[in-house]
Parts: C-alpha cells; sequence; structure tokens
C-alpha cells in the first residue's frame, strides 16, 4: 500500500528497506529515485514485488545520521523495520512466528544484474568492479526465545551468522534470469541442530536485489522481481 511520495509499505507481517531509502532522500543530491521495493503488475500471478539497488551517492555522518553508503540494497522480507540510526543494519528485524516444520520454500522470480559493481565497504569506495552482481532469496528458521526465555529477533548483523538458526532454504544460483524462473528449496539443517516441536520459531524470508547488500556491496540497478512466494510446513 502506498505510504505516499512513491514510497510503498506491504500488507500484513512483510517489511521493506524503503524507509531507510526514504531518509537518505532529505539529504540533496544523494539520490533522486523512488522506493527500492515496490509493486509491478506484471507478475506471474497478478501484481508481484520488485526490488532494486540503489546508488546513493554515500555522504560521511552529518547532523547525528549514520553515514550514507554509496550503494543501499532493496530487501523484502517477513518481519519489521525499524529504524535504528546508530546501527543501520540492526533496522531489519528478520522473522514472525512459525508453527510448523518448515519442508520447502517455493516461489518465482526474475532478475537483472546492475552493471557498475561497487564495494562501498572499502575507503575510498571501488566502484566499476569486475564483479557479477546475484540476488539472494532464503527462508531461515531460527530459535524465538534463548535459554533464559528471552525473545530472540535476527537483524541484519546476525541473520547469516547467529547461533539460534535452525534450517535454511536459500537459492544458490542468484544469477541473472530474464524469464520467470521457478524454485523450489528444501529445508537444510544447520549442524547439531533439528526441529522441537516443543520450542518456539520465527522463520524469516529475505529476498535482496544484492546478495552483499549487508556488507554494502552490489551493483546500482540490480533488479529482483519476485512473486508467489510460499512456505510448506508440516
Amino acid at each position: 500500500v502506498s505510504e505516499g511520495n512513491d514510497f510503498y509499505k506491504p500488507e500484513g507481517q512483510w517489511a521493506t528497506s524503503n524507509k531507510g531509502i526514504s531518509l537518505i532522500k532529505i539529504f540533496p543530491g544523494l539520490y533522486d529515485g523512488g522506493a527500492i521495493v515496490a509493486p509491478v503488475t506484471e507478475g506471474q500471478s497478478g501484481k508481484a514485488a520488485k526490488i532494486s539497488t540503489a546508488y546513493t551517492t554515500g555522504k560521511e555522518s552529518i547532523l547525528g545520521f549514520p553515514p550514507i553508503p554509496v550503494i543501499t540494497s532493496g530487501s523484502l522480507f517477513t518481519g519489521v523495520f525499524s529504524l535504528n540510526m546508530l546501527a543501520p543494519l540492526k533496522s531489519t528485524k528478520f522473522g514472525i512466528a512459525y508453527d510448523k516444520e518448515p519442508k520447502l520454500f517455493k516461489g518465482v522470480y526474475k532478475y537483472k544484474a546492475g552493471t557498475n559493481y561497487i564495494d562501498g565497504s572499502k575507503k575510498p569506495v571501488e566502484e566499476g568492479l569486475d564483479v557479477v552482481d546475484e540476488c539472494s532469496i532464503a527462508a531461515v528458521l531460527y530459535e524465538a526465545k534463548d535459554a533464559s526465555g528471552k525473545d530472540v529477533t535476527l537483524t541484519g548483523v546476525d541473520i547469516n551468522t547467529s547461533e539460534y538458526r535452525v534450517a535454511e532454504a536459500r537459492l544458490k544460483d542468484g544469477t541473472d534470469k530474464e524469464a520467470w524462473t521457478a524454485f523450489e528449496l528444501t529445508f537444510e539443517y544447520f549442524p547439531d541442530k533439528v526441529y522441537d516441536s516443543t520450542k518456539e520459531y520465527k522463520l524469516a524470508i529475505v529476498c535482496s536485489s544484492s546478495k552483499e547488500g549487508d556488507k554494502f556491496k552490489g551493483a546500482a540497478n540490480s533488479t529482483l522481481i519476485v512473486d508467489e512466494l510460499e512456505v510448506v510446513g508440516e
């Protein structure tokens, strides 16, 4: 649904990185485009979600804001986006309650990598690198409580490393796909992890237009379109 100024917020239990890009737009000259996650009408079935990587120019910290990255990857995920000014990667709070054992993660997608690959993690920033961008599509099941019973919510900091992760279904080939391409991924368990029906879990579905966007790496204008996402559990 529209939030105004060409920005969108998914209904239900989905969230996007649009709030981050809308903050960057406050600063003149950094980014003049629209939402990096937006609906498109030409889905495989009705509408679909278009996720893009934006060139956001980059800027050192100003007026108490964190540094603005040169590259900002779009992301669509189950969970909540809650802006954390001091630690931007903690703004993406991944996962919703899930009370089944997940078996398959299915859907369809298209992808086109941008041409200017940027490594914004380095200073000075390196642009025009001989690297081909890839998208990322994954579903992660993780424990919702720690040993003391405290709530666990994984973020952009630890969604790929946390000890609370139990199983994952991840697209291994994130290269260009011009036509609608179906995927059906089996959940694979991490070492020493099993599903325990007595425990509480959260499920994070995370789709990104640049697979290393969390490291401020990616190609400007990389575009991922996803539709018909489904997790099959029992």
